[in-house]
């Protein structure tokens, strides 16, 4: 099921050069600015990176005074509260400082993390978008989706002989991700193919990261004894990895909540007890390790009780 290979694009003399198509730069100059720390990442942190719900693949900063620098610095960015950090979250690795413009602002926090995240301060400087554009969201995602293409296959030609893949699996993962959240968004059916792609080519088989996404996916086309199957373990990694409060668990246990209330009126009960643990879990998030998306984390549980209700009203169970 390889969904890899790449298109057309230009081909970068040396790692790292900046990928400019002269023909989108006449029509979509970039002055994008952002605060963003280098594209290295190291080796102990790739599986920090790796645990985001529904796409993380982001870097870790590398140490703590770059961060509160950056946190002291930064300007007309948004993290994925869609405000600037104003409640500390900006210290966590799937967090991102996304540019608070116009050609941003109407794009999912994950489609523009996970596409910036691909490219250094000095490269994003230079991507040839205008970040007043207000094109329609679905253009706008098309040239983000084309500037990927490009990227992978410059890569794909800077390592060859050898497999861009087998060269820089991270780097290589990190594009096809953000390749993916675009495929997702734009509603393409090989958005499941793509992610069944990376989680079959996951170099780290004890890394759920992507599991957990295809997870969701599964439960939005009705294959819920499938999706909780699949997110019963991956719920299980997240807490080890990060606690069971983590908003990447809280995430998983969404899915399984819905997984098991849609399998039918047999297992209701059991949907009813996750629910009951869950509101326990986020009423006692004050004063912990991620206090600051208690709130969000309530809005999601409301969502996903109302949604639960209108399934049920609308007798999509039946």
């Amino acid at each position: 099921m390889a969904v890899q290979g790449a298109q057309t694009g230009v081909v970068e003399p040396k790692r790292g050069a900046v990928i400019t198509p002269v023909s989108r730069m006449a029509k979509f100059p970039c002055h994008i600015t952002s605060s963003r720390s280098s594209d290295r990442t190291e080796p102990k942190q790739i599986l920090r990176n790796q645990v985001q719900g529904y796409a993380l693949r982001v870097q870790i900063r590398p140490t703590r005074d770059h961060l509160e620098d950056r946190m002291a610095t930064s300007k007309n960015v948004k993290y994925s509260n869609g405000k600037p950090s104003s409640d500390g979250r900006a210290k966590f690795p799937w967090e991102y400082a996304v540019p608070d413009t116009p050609f941003w602002n109407n794009l999912p926090f994950t489609v523009a993390r996970n596409f910036l995240c691909n490219y250094t301060d000095s490269e994003i400087s230079s991507l040839p978008i205008d970040p007043e554009s207000s094109l329609p969201k679905d253009q706008k995602l098309r040239i983000l989706e084309e500037l990927l293409i490009d990227r992978l296959t410059a890569k794909d030609a800077a390592t060859a002989p050898k497999k861009f893949y087998d060269e820089d699996y991270v780097i290589w993962d990190r594009l096809w991700l953000g390749r993916f959240d675009i495929q997702r968004e734009l509603g393409r059916p090989e958005a499941e193919e793509t992610m069944r792609m990376l989680c079959e080519r996951r170099r780290d088989r004890g890394n759920l990261s992507h599991l957990h996404t295809l997870a969701g996916m599964l439960l939005s086309k009705g294959s819920y004894e499938e999706a909780e199957k699949m997110e019963v373990d991956v719920k299980e990694w997240l807490e080890s990895k990060l606690g069971k409060d983590c908003p990447q668990a809280l995430g998983a246990w969404r899915i399984i909540v819905q997984a098991v209330w849609k399998q039918g009126a047999g297992r209701r009960k059991d949907a009813e007890r996750l629910i009951g643990e869950m509101s326990e879990v986020i009423e006692g998030m004050r004063g912990g390790t991620y206090e600051m998306y208690q709130g969000d984390e309530r809005g999601y549980f409301e969502s996903m009780e109302e949604s639960l209700e209108k399934w049920d009203k609308e007798g999509m169970g039946n």
